[in-house]
């Protein structure tokens, strides 16, 4: 599954960290079935940075 990153993501993990909760899913689609759970080692290799 694909995944775009874009300056887009950034808002759940703003507000990820303002209310202290965890992101637990990516949407990789349309549908319930393009949920996929959220790592963020990928995310970040995705964004050229390093863990």
């Amino acid at each position: 599954a694909k995944a775009d990153v874009d300056e887009r993501g950034g808002a759940a993990v703003s507000a990820s960290h303002v209310t202290g909760k965890p992101i637990l899913y990516l949407g990789t689609g349309q549908g319930y079935d393009d949920l996929v759970p959220f790592r963020a080692e990928i995310i970040i290799e995705q964004l050229g940075l390093t863990a």
